[in-house]
């Protein structure tokens, strides 16, 4: 079975990854490596270095086109797409047991347990397209997942890319409501992601993070005004309560 890894980069240097640390160490995966960064960090060099494949986006043009990129150049170079790909994250903890667990994948789309800060992050549930932290107990029998240590069937790449429209927020849980039909499991593979640093800034006027999160959300609900006003109000309130605990310390 063939596997591709694609982890994109975005602003920083790519040994300081700690995904691409490990995943640089299992050449039975062939890793790709997006680069989105705006300046030059070196990556080309360090990537090549390794023997692994890297793509220069030129530039920030966001997640879903850095996806198709990659999934373009598999579909070129490697034109009966076969096997898996692998959606990695720069600041994901990955593992052995995980990848033990990824050479077992089956399915059309199987998702790791992601946990933050010791609280579950992927899976969540959904309910009405509002997306909800699950308890890691009760029954998920609707559910989305963040991309980080997604594995996917390269067959479902066919005939379908990721939505140029999302530039960085809802890319997954778009991807997972277009894919509902196919079998998703969840693996027995757990992982943690580092949220450090991330929705820190004084204000979200200003906070270009948040501007790009009401952009994607905007077109994500296009069609349920009230949904749309719901989730950025509830990020607002986030936010607010970060800041004032910041001010606090």
């Amino acid at each position: 079975m063939k596997y591709y890894g694609i982890l994109v980069v975005y602003n920083m240097d790519i040994s300081e990854s700690v995904s691409y640390q490990f995943m640089k160490q299992h050449k039975e995966i062939s890793l790709i490596i997006v680069d989105n960064s705006d300046h030059d960090f070196g990556n080309r060099e360090i990537v090549d270095g390794d023997g692994n494949t890297y793509l220069s986006m030129n530039g920030n043009y966001g997640l879903s086109k850095a996806y198709n990129t990659a999934l373009d150049w598999i579909q070129e170079n490697y034109p009966e797409m076969d096997g898996y790909v692998i959606l990695l994250d720069d600041d994901t903890s990955l593992n052995k047991e995980y990848l033990e667990e990824v050479k077992k994948v089956c399915c059309d789309i199987a998702v790791p347990v992601v946990k933050a800060k010791n609280f579950i992050i992927s899976p969540c549930q959904v309910k009405h397209d509002i997306v909800s932290r699950w308890d890691g107990i009760s029954v998920l029998s609707d559910f989305s997942a963040i991309n980080s240590g997604m594995v996917i069937s390269l067959t479902l790449f066919k005939n379908y890319r990721y939505d140029e429209n999302l530039f960085l927020d809802f890319v997954d849980h778009q991807f997972m409501k277009d894919m509902k039909m196919k079998n998703i499991q969840i693996m027995n593979a757990y992982l943690e992601q580092s949220f450090s640093g991330i929705e820190t800034l004084a204000t979200c006027d200003n906070n270009i993070r948040f501007r790009i999160f009401k952009k994607d959300s905007r077109y994500f609900y296009r069609n349920h005004l009230f949904k749309y006003m719901y989730v950025v109000s509830k990020r607002v309130i986030r936010l607010s309560i970060s800041l004032i605990k910041k001010h606090k310390r």
